[in-house]
């Protein structure tokens, strides 16, 4: 449950503003960031536009602001706008907080100030550590006259980690069979970050007991899985799970809230083999839609639009038909909108799509990586606020793309040597603040520190022995730095603990 409250009165001076977070960073935000509802109101707030007239709602800053990577996890999200805002109309449908790890984010809003709306988490609720948290501003956002932005806007930041040696030790089998692709989410609603597999046989669950030490939930879905991601697809605050066949179609599965999925409606989409699965706010309506990126060469790549229960529609286009082996969602052109990235396998580029904000995508141009790529991972590896791209391949070259702002990526001149790498994640591993890159290998999996420019420095760990393709990186021991759970071919998800 959200609530929104009135906490201005005008007087000479202004009124004062709501911290967003000891260290929250801020943008200037026509670049990007970005329940029941109950209201308390000062007379002088609804006057605000006698003195302030308004002839066009912007949104002037953003905190944190987009791309941001250390944010601390008690931070508040601020948007400050051009003009008095109509306090009626910021709410939990028009202001949306979510991550992959908590699902969507209830909390307060408040007006200290009549152009500055403010976020603060439930009471007792902070961000996971190194989690991907995302926001959006649906448009519905009105001035105290009734205007509204040009459209709506989506951002991301990356919570900050505790500081340490990043000496991942461990190596310890998670129950299950075998492991195509891993994630972690906090699915029974306990505070703890749960696992899921996808297997030759459904998706294995693994239920955490907040110190890394994990027992076999229930098992759900038929058949070999190359796919699984966690969003609340439903609307109802909880992890939801969107799985991809190999082969098979995409299928929504609703939480109970306790970590038990149901199907949410029939399976969907082509009949095909998927490792892919990208979830985020496409159309900017505040839900969870679905970029699939598929590897067989008989089916395009789809996206599919959420109606805010978990109802997809197809958004009509016919997208590539390449073997996709992996997707990551981010604003690469800082326009206000998820595009998205898809790594290719053979001899053809990976590429940049870029979203009309309205879940449209059309090709770039900017194509780079011609090699086999197993995966790509976004980030600012480099510090100047916008997304650059790593780009892993099991027989070619892994290397560095540097984004100019715009969405045209170059080679930085780093390249990961060849070790078979399949997958990435670019993470704060030993919390300086910078995006670190976790690789897992045809062989043990690899961990480079970043120097904070977009080079990297191997740190000699070989994590495990197994054939890894994915590996899901989080706090799964409550200690606040990030530990990594390594997905193989051949057996279940391996656990290295950050020391």
């Amino acid at each position: 449950m959200s609530t929104v409250v009135f906490g201005c009165a005008l007087v000479a001076g202004g009124c004062g503003s709501v911290s967003s977070g000891a260290d929250a960073s801020a943008s200037n935000a026509d670049a990007p960031v970005g329940g029941a509802d109950s209201m308390v109101a000062t007379p002088d707030a609804a006057n605000v536009d006698a003195a302030l007239p308004c002839t066009g709602l912007a949104r002037a800053n953003l905190s944190p602001g987009a791309n941001a990577i250390d944010v601390p996890r008690t931070s508040s999200l601020t948007v400050t706008y051009s003009c008095a805002v109509n306090a009626a109309t910021v709410n939990a449908s028009s202001f949306v907080v979510s991550s992959s790890r908590h699902g969507e984010y209830a909390g307060q809003f408040v007006l200290n100030d009549p152009r500055e709306v403010t976020f603060t988490p439930s009471s007792g609720t902070m961000f996971k550590p190194g989690e991907l948290v995302e926001a959006t501003l649906t448009g519905a956002v009105e001035s105290t006259n009734g205007m509204t932005a040009a459209g709506p806007l989506v951002w991301q930041f990356r919570v900050a980690t505790a500081v340490s040696t990043a000496t991942l030790t461990g190596n310890t089998a998670l129950p299950g069979t075998l492991s195509l692709n891993v994630t972690v989410g906090d699915i029974d609603g306990d505070g703890d970050l749960d696992s899921l597999a996808a297997s030759g046989d459904g998706i294995e669950v693994g239920i955490n007991n907040g110190s890394a030490s994990f027992s076999a939930g229930t098992t759900f879905g038929m058949g070999a899985m190359g796919g699984v991601a966690l969003a609340d697809m439903d609307g109802d605050g909880d992890l939801d799970a969107v799985t991809a066949g190999f082969p098979g179609q995409l299928q929504i599965w609703a939480n109970n809230g306790t970590g038990g999925f149901t199907a949410l409606g029939p399976a969907f989409g082509a009949n095909s083999q998927a490792f892919g699965i990208g979830l985020g706010d496409l159309d900017g309506d505040g839900d969870v839609d679905i970029y699939l990126a598929t590897y067989d060469p008989l089916a395009a790549d789809e996206v599919w639009l959420n109606g805010g229960n978990g109802t997809m529609v197809a958004n009509g286009q016919t997208l590539s038909m390449l073997r996709s082996t992996g997707i990551t969602l981010g604003d690469v052109d800082g326009d206000g909108d998820l595009d998205a990235v898809v790594a290719r396998d053979f001899d053809d580029a990976n590429e940049l799509l870029l979203n009309d904000g309205n879940g449209q995508f059309s090709a770039s141009g900017s194509a780079f990586g011609i090699v086999p790529s197993g995966e790509v991972s976004l980030g600012d590896v480099d510090g100047d606020g916008d997304l650059d791209a790593v780009v892993v391949s099991y027989s070619g070259t892994s290397a560095v793309y540097l984004n100019n702002g715009s969405g045209l990526f170059t080679a930085s001149g780093f390249v990961f040597p060849d070790s078979g790498a399949r997958g990435i994640t670019l993470v704060d591993l030993d919390g300086d603040g910078d995006l670190d890159a976790y690789v897992a290998n045809g062989g043990p999996d690899t961990l480079w520190l970043n120097n904070g420019t977009g080079t990297f420095t191997d740190t000699g760990q070989a994590l495990g022995t197994n054939f890894s393709i994915r590996a899901a990186i989080g706090d799964l021991d409550g200690d606040g730095d990030l530990d990594a759970l390594s997905g193989s071919n051949s057996t279940a998800p391996s656990l290295f603990l950050n020391n």
